[in-house]
C-alpha cells in the first residue's frame, strides 16, 4: 500500500513540471509575469541579453521598434569659425539655437524617422541637410560640420549703354570654403535670346597690383549656354581647374552663377581680391564696363581700377588689394605750407619710402627746415640736404664748394663743405662720416605721433658758405638709408624726375642743381613784377608775360643773361585737349615759333617737339608777319613778339583758352624748367604742364 502511494505522488510532480514547462509559470491568481524589458527574454535571468546584438532593433521585440536616436551638428562659417545662435529646425519645427561652440543636438528622434534639418543665421544663406534614412542604430549620430556662407553682396552694376537691347547685369559676390562665388542678375532675358552672342567677363586680381594685367589677374568669361573660358595673364595653365557655372533665364530674369576655385586664382579664401566685370556684345560690337562708386568705370586692362572685396564681403575702392585705413589725422591740414615733397611711396623705387613733406622758413639768423613724414622713419634712415647759393648750377650729381651738405637723422645732424662730389664713394657726403663731418650747431628735433612723425633742424646763415641776404638759396632734399654700402641707399623716384616735387609737380632731374627748391629768391622783384611766367629756370631764369588783344596776343620776354646770336627761344601754342599720351608729343595743329633776336619763324604739322631738331626746327617754316622787338638794357634785355590769332588757326579769339610752352636753346642745348605765378609746372614734355595763357 505504501509503495502504491509513493508512485502516485511522483507521477503528480512530474505532470506538474511538464505543465509548467509548456504553459509558462503562472503565479497564484492566474496572471502572466511582467515583460522584463527590451532585449531580455529569460525571466529567470534579468541580466541575460538577447542572443542578437542588443543595439540593433529586434522585430520580435515591440520595445525595440521605439528606439530613439540623437543627431548632433556643428555650425561654422567658411573660415572655420563657429557660429553661435544659429537657428535649428527639424521638418519645419524649430528646435533651438547653437551654443557658444556652434553645436546643437536634436534628441529623442525615432530611429526609423527621416527628414530635413534646416540651419539659418542672420546675414547668411540658409542650408538644409537630411537625417535618418534607416541607417540610425541608436545613440548619438554626428551629421558633421555645416558651413554657412555669407549672403551675396552687391559689388556694382554695368554702365548704361545706348544699345537697342541691353542685359544691365548687377554683379554680386560672396565666398565659400573652396571658391569665390560670383552672381550676375539682370531683369530681362536678353543675354540668352537667340542670336545675341553676348559674353560676360569677370577679371579677378589677387596679391600685388600692377598698372597692367600680369600673373595676378585671371579672366573667367561665360556665354549664354553656360560655356566657361578661363585665362591667366601670366600664362599659368588653368586646364586642371573646374569652374562651376549655371545660366538660368526664367520669369523675365537672367541669373548667372559662377564658382571659381581659390586654387585657380592663386589666393587664399581670406585674401582681399579685386573684381572688374564687362559685357561684350557681338551684336552691338561694343563693351559695357562695371561702374565705380563716385563716377567712372573699371578698366579691365588696369587692375588698379578694380573694385575690392574683402573676406567679410565689404566692397571698397582702392588701387591695391587691401583696405586703406582712414587715418586719425588730416594729412592735408598737417602738410599745409609744406611745398616740397620727396620719398613719395607710389612714385619711389624703395618700399620703405616715408612720404615726406618739407618747408623752409627764414629766420633772422638762419633757416628752420621742418619735415613731416607718414612712414616709419627708422634708426638707419636720414635725410640729405644741400643748401646751394652759387649762381652756377652744376649737373650730373656735381655740387659746388660753396654748397652746404647736411645729413639729418632722428638724433644727429652733421655737415660738410668744400666738396664738389655728391656721393660718399666719390668723396662726397651721403652717409655719416665721423672723421670728415662737423656737427651742426643745432641738434635735430624728432617726434613720433599717431601715424606720422616730424623732424626739424635749424641751419644758421653763418654755416652756409657764400650766403648773401640778397642772393638766391635753393635746397636739395632726399631720403637715404645706411645699408652698409659706401653710398648708402637713395630713395629715388621710379622716374628720376619724381625724386623731388614742389606743389605736387616734378622739379626735374634732382642730379641737376637747377632742379633744387628755391627757398630764397634774388631781389629782382621790381624788374619782373607782373611777369607771371618763368622759363629756363635751370640756367637763365627768363621771365615772360602775355597780353591778349582783340585780334592778337603779345609776348613780353625779359632776361638777365646774354642772349647770343645763335640762341633762340621756342614757343609752341596749343588749343584744345592736351596730348599727354607720349612725352614731347604735340598736335599737328599746334603752332611752333622759333624766336631769334631779329626774326621769328613759324610752322605747323609736327607731331613731336623734336621734329627737325638737327636743323634748329627749320624745315617747312615761314617767317612771322612781323619781326620781334629786341632791346638790350643795363643788366637785362627785353623782347616783344606779336602774333595774330589768325596765325594760330581758325576760330581763335581773345577769350579762347590757350596753352603754351616756352624754352630757351643756348646753341643746341635745351634749357628747361618752367613756373607760373611762382609755382613749378612739372615736366614740360607733357602738355598738361604747359603755361595757361
Amino acid at each position: 500500500m505504501k509503495k502504491k502511494l509513493r508512485f502516485l505522488l511522483m507521477s503528480a510532480c512530474i505532470a506538474a513540471a511538464l505543465c509548467a514547462s509548456s504553459c509558462g509559470d503562472v503565479p497564484p491568481g492566474g496572471n502572466k509575469p511582467e515583460d522584463p524589458g527590451p532585449g531580455i527574454t529569460d525571466p529567470d535571468d534579468p541580466n541575460k541579453p538577447d542572443p542578437d546584438d542588443p543595439d540593433k532593433p529586434d522585430p520580435d521585440d515591440p520595445d525595440d521598434n521605439d528606439k530613439k536616436v540623437s543627431y548632433s551638428i556643428t555650425v561654422k562659417d567658411c573660415f572655420d569659425s563657429v557660429i553661435s545662435g544659429a537657428k535649428i529646425s527639424m521638418d519645419g519645427t524649430e528646435k533651438g539655437v547653437t551654443d557658444d561652440s556652434g553645436k546643437f543636438t536634436v534628441a529623442d528622434v525615432k530611429a526609423s524617422d527621416s527628414g530635413v534639418i534646416s540651419v539659418s543665421y542672420e546675414g547668411y544663406v540658409s542650408r538644409e541637410i537630411t537625417y535618418g534614412g534607416g541607417n540610425a542604430t541608436g545613440g548619438t549620430v554626428s551629421l558633421g560640420d555645416i558651413d554657412l556662407v555669407k549672403n551675396y553682396t552687391v559689388v556694382s552694376s554695368l554702365e548704361t549703354v545706348a544699345w537697342e537691347k541691353f542685359e544691365a547685369f548687377t554683379v554680386k559676390c560672396t565666398r565659400d570654403v573652396s571658391a569665390l562665388l560670383i552672381s550676375a542678375v539682370a531683369d530681362n532675358v536678353v543675354f540668352t535670346s537667340e542670336g545675341r552672342d553676348s559674353k560676360l567677363e569677370f577679371y579677378v586680381s589677387k596679391g600685388a597690383v600692377s598698372a597692367s594685367r600680369d600673373g595676378n589677374v585671371t579672366l573667367v568669361s561665360v556665354t549664354s549656354d553656360g560655356t566657361v573660358a578661363k585665362k591667366n595673364f601670366g600664362g599659368r595653365d588653368l586646364s586642371s581647374y573646374n569652374v562651376k557655372s549655371s545660366v538660368v533665364a526664367e520669369n523675365g530674369k537672367t541669373e548667372i552663377d559662377l564658382s571659381i576655385p581659390y586654387a585657380m586664382l592663386g589666393c587664399a579664401k581670406t585674401n582681399t581680391v579685386g573684381i572688374a566685370a564687362g559685357l561684350y556684345s557681338d551684336t552691338d560690337g561694343e563693351r559695357a564696363e562695371m561702374t565705380v562708386p563716385g563716377g567712372g568705370v573699371t578698366a579691365p586692362s588696369d587692375p588698379r581700377t578694380y573694385l575690392r572685396i574683402d573676406k567679410t564681403n565689404k566692397v571698397f575702392v582702392s588701387p591695391k588689394n587691401e583696405q586703406v585705413e582712414t587715418p586719425s589725422y588730416d594729412k592735408a591740414e598737417l602738410t599745409k605750407g609744406y611745398r616740397m615733397q620727396f620719398s613719395t611711396p607710389e612714385l619711389n623705387k624703395v618700399a620703405d619710402a616715408d612720404d615726406m613733406y618739407l618747408k623752409a622758413e627764414k629766420q633772422d639768423d638762419g633757416f628752420i627746415v621742418s619735415m613731416i613724414g607718414f612712414g616709419d622713419f627708422a634708426d638707419n634712415e636720414h635725410v640729405k640736404l644741400i643748401f646751394h647759393t652759387s649762381d652756377t648750377d652744376a649737373s650730373g650729381w656735381a655740387i659746388q664748394t660753396s654748397d652746404l651738405s647736411v645729413l639729418v637723422s632722428k638724433t644727429k645732424a652733421a655737415f660738410r663743405t668744400g666738396i664738389t662730389k655728391f656721393w660718399s664713394a666719390d668723396g662726397g657726403y651721403t652717409v655719416f662720416d665721423p672723421i670728415k663731418e662737423t656737427a651742426l650747431s643745432s641738434a635735430p628735433e624728432y617726434a613720433e605721433n599717431d601715424g606720422w612723425f616730424s623732424l626739424k633742424i635749424k641751419v644758421l646763415f653763418e654755416e652756409i658758405p657764400g650766403y648773401r641776404a640778397d642772393g638766391k638759396v635753393s635746397l636739395f632734399a632726399m631720403e637715404f638709408a645706411d645699408n652698409g654700402t659706401a653710398n648708402g641707399l637713395i630713395y629715388d623716384g621710379k622716374d628720376y624726375r619724381n625724386g623731388m616735387l614742389v606743389d605736387g609737380q616734378s622739379q626735374g632731374d634732382p642730379a641737376a642743381q637747377s632742379s633744387y627748391f628755391i627757398i630764397q629768391e634774388k631781389p629782382e622783384s621790381e624788374l619782373v613784377k607782373g611777369y607771371g611766367i618763368r622759363f629756363a629756370t635751370g640756367a637763365d631764369n627768363i621771365y615772360a608775360k602775355v597780353e591778349r588783344g582783340v585780334s592778337s596776343l603779345t609776348l613780353h620776354i625779359r632776361g638777365f643773361k646774354a642772349l647770343g646770336a645763335n640762341d633762340f627761344i621756342r614757343l609752341i601754342v596749343h588749343n584744345g585737349d592736351t596730348a599727354d599720351t607720349n612725352a614731347w608729343q604735340i598736335d599737328t595743329k599746334d603752332v611752333s615759333f622759333t624766336v631769334y633776336k631779329d626774326i621769328v619763324y613759324t610752322q605747323t604739322g609736327n607731331v613731336s617737339f623734336f621734329d627737325n631738331e638737327s636743323d634748329a626746327f627749320h624745315g617747312h617754316e615761314t617767317a612771322l608777319h612781323s619781326s620781334p622787338e629786341f632791346k638790350q638794357n643795363d643788366g637785362y634785355w627785353d623782347m616783344t613778339v606779336t602774333v595774330e590769332y589768325i596765325e594760330l588757326g581758325a576760330e581763335i579769339y581773345s577769350d579762347t583758352e590757350l596753352r603754351a610752352l616756352l624754352v630757351k636753346y643756348t646753341g643746341t642745348k635745351l634749357e628747361s624748367g618752367t613756373a607760373q605765378n611762382g609755382k613749378p609746372l612739372g615736366d614740360p614734355a607733357f602738355q598738361k604742364n604747359w603755361f595757361v595763357i
